[in-house]
């Protein structure tokens, strides 16, 4: 059948985009035919709108995945610049130590930094490119961070040190957290990220507050810091607390005998050996020259026995400078600290007056101040 017959036989129905036949229904070969078309068409227009339907769906899809591709690429963006902003250092290691990302703040922390940065050699192990030591000594071994993860599940935060990037030959004091990043998901690669702390502050901090605190010559605390301490328990339970003066006797003697160097001696020696009679929480202090003082936690009457214990273990030393036997010994002066103590410059007042009045009446002694004060001889109160 031609073209042109099935054009004269047909006609179309717009409303209906169907094929009808001009003349009259009959059961002939081209009936068959119409009703193949319409059931194409049919079938046509349906795919159709499946189609376009997809079509919306897939254009949908596409918006919204190019909408969460820019929200991810800004993420990650914003993560690489919160990454590199930090002070710390954050290495993202595979399981056998292989380094994927590390921030800036990591790569100031390498030796070899240069030649990591130069090199084409994409695959770096955090072991070989840095290296920690469990101690302060660059001939200790060094620490297998890959072998810290095997060793534990979760995080973990240890002390360490690492060879700075200056070509010195130092430590730096560092604190390492190591963090499994999926240690329960089967399903994805094990990996774990270091993150090194620079400590060197802390240690500088803490260099710093030592000597602001503590005598240069005898190594223990000076007058600036049990001030503090005094200050500090007068705004607390003071009468809980006693505070001493110690003077050493005839110290200008060992100077002007046998020089400063003697006498600095001497100093370090008596720092030494009070706190032999002294409790942990009690503080021993040099205020100046030849006087030490002493904030007890305890009162006054408990503090003077462990006074006279410091005047026998000094008066046992035998110190010799140049050949020359130089015998040692002190007055102390003790107060009580009151509820109406405001100022620590009143109770330091009372404890020297206490000192004073032991060296007028021989030396060696300890005096507890009273408002009416008695002398209290080493013979009489020391005991055997």
């Amino acid at each position: 059948i031609t073209s042109s017959i099935i054009k004269n036989t047909l006609e179309t129905n717009n409303d209906t985009e169907l094929c009808q036949l001009k003349r009259k229904y009959r059961n002939d070969e081209l009936q068959l035919l119409v009703d193949t078309l319409n059931t194409s068409k049919l079938a046509r227009n349906k795919h159709l709108k499946r189609l376009s339907k997809e079509k919306e769906k897939l254009t949908h899809e596409i918006l919204i995945r190019k909408a969460a591709e820019n929200k991810a690429s800004n993420s990650h963006e914003e993560l690489l610049y919160v990454l590199n902003s930090l002070t710390t250092a954050v290495y993202l290691c595979k399981i056998d130590g292989e380094v994927m990302f590390m921030n800036h703040k990591a790569l100031n922390l390498l030796s070899q930094r240069d030649s990591l940065l130069a090199t084409t050699d994409k695959s770096q192990y955090l072991n070989k490119i840095i290296r920690f030591n469990k101690e302060n000594d660059v001939n200790s071994p060094p620490l297998d961070v890959t072998k810290q993860v095997s060793i534990n599940k979760f995080i973990s935060k240890t002390n360490a040190y690492c060879l700075s990037n200056d070509g010195r030959e130092a430590l730096t004091p560092v604190g390492l957290t190591v963090i499994p990043t999926n240690p329960n998901n089967p399903l994805l690669e094990p990996s774990f990220i270091v993150v090194v702390e620079d400590k060197s502050g802390d240690e500088k901090l803490k260099e710093m507050n030592y000597i602001v605190s503590h005598d240069y010559l005898t190594k223990i605390y000076n007058r600036k810091y049990i001030s503090e301490q005094l200050e500090r328990v007068l705004q607390e339970e003071a009468e809980k607390y006693s505070f001493a003066i110690i003077d050493l006797d005839k110290f200008k003697a060992v100077n002007d005998t046998c020089g400063h160097r003697a006498g600095d001696e001497l100093l370090k020696l008596v720092a030494k050996t009070i706190p032999k009679s002294l409790d942990k929480n009690d503080i021993l202090a040099r205020i100046g020259g030849d006087e030490f003082a002493i904030l007890f936690n305890s009162e006054a009457e408990i503090s003077k026995k462990k006074s006279f214990n410091i005047i026998a273990d000094l008066e046992k030393l035998n110190f010799t400078f140049d050949g020359k036997l130089l015998p040692i010994s002190c007055s102390i002066g003790i107060t009580n600290l009151r509820k109406n103590d405001k100022k620590i410059e009143s109770v330091m007042t009372r404890a020297d007056e206490a000192c004073y009045l032991v060296k007028s009446k021989g030396k060696g002694s300890v005096e507890v101040y009273r408002s009416k004060i008695t002398t209290l001889h080493t013979a009489e109160a020391c005991p055997a």
